[in-house]
């Protein structure tokens, strides 16, 4: 760090201990992770928990200083992993780590199997339809979620008479992924649900495709300001899981999909978005 702004780093420290805006321990960091300001890790952190904080946390993620100064300026003993809660003076404090920010870099491609497993979120509607095309694209449909008992059961049989097998139904998307394992998710879930389904998918670690239209805000039944923190939080998750997070015509990005590239990705959609 540059010597001017780590001395306003030390002015403003006792301020922060005082205010109690840091937070520490992984579990507790997870568990409010949508309420910091930004994540600051030190530069003696192995390189395995480092790669895993900048996939789990969707806030900016700075790294500087060594435990001995987490302590000296924090009073926080044996810590490499300090998240600041959402406040004017965490926004000074963040300023003090400006050209420290590190990020996981995009993926533009990515290794896939020769038949992708793909797990369909709302199959029923146009979710059948996008179940033709990953069938014609050579990927398996290994799972669906769907809204009810009955749905999935209807589903179930419609999907079996299109694919020419038995694919699992599930109420729990979570309990799903876990199971069947898939490479992708193909989220067509309603537009207020689109979010969840994505964070999910993303969190745990698939590549995504989004059906079009992308988080429509009249839509979506958001706030514009919530609308956009949500879009931020999806795009900078796939970015630092390395994952595909495709939104285009499901024609073309099935087809692209299937061969580890995303025809349209959602940053690029969403960068027109935001405007």
């Amino acid at each position: 760090m540059e010597e001017e702004k780590l001395s306003q780093l030390k002015k403003l420290a006792p301020f922060v201990v005082r205010a109690g805006l840091a937070e520490t321990g992984r579990q507790r960091l997870l568990q409010h992770r949508n309420k910091l300001a930004f994540v600051l890790i030190t530069e003696d952190i192995s390189e395995n928990s480092r790669e895993e904080t900048l996939k789990e946390f969707p806030c900016p993620i700075y790294q500087a200083l060594t435990m001995t100064d987490m302590a000296e300026f924090f009073h926080l003993q044996g810590t490499k992993v300090v998240g600041f809660r959402r406040n004017v003076l965490s926004s000074q404090i963040q300023r003090c780590f400006q050209g420290c920010q590190i990020k996981a870099e995009p993926v533009t491609e990515s290794p896939m199997p020769e038949k992708p497993r793909v797990v369909i979120f709302g199959a029923s509607g146009i979710g059948m339809r996008h179940a033709a095309e990953w069938k014609n694209a050579g990927a398996e449909i290994v799972g669906f979620v769907g809204s009810s008992a009955a749905t999935i059961a209807a589903t179930s049989r419609r999907l079996s008479k299109l694919l020419g097998y038995a694919v699992e139904g599930s109420l729990e998307p979570e309990g799903l992924l876990a199971t069947v394992n898939p490479n992708i998710v193909d989220v067509c879930l309603p537009t207020a649900l689109h979010y969840e389904g994505c964070h999910l998918a993303l969190r745990l670690g698939c590549h995504v495709l989004c059906e079009t239209p992308f988080l429509n805000l009249e839509e979506s039944g958001l706030t514009r300001k919530l609308f956009l923190k949500q879009g931020d939080a999806l795009v900078s998750l796939a970015a630092r899981h390395k994952r595909l997070f495709a939104v285009a015509s499901p024609e073309n990005a099935i087809a692209e999909l299937t061969q580890g590239r995303a025809v349209r990705t959602a940053a690029q959609e969403w960068s027109e978005i935001r405007g």
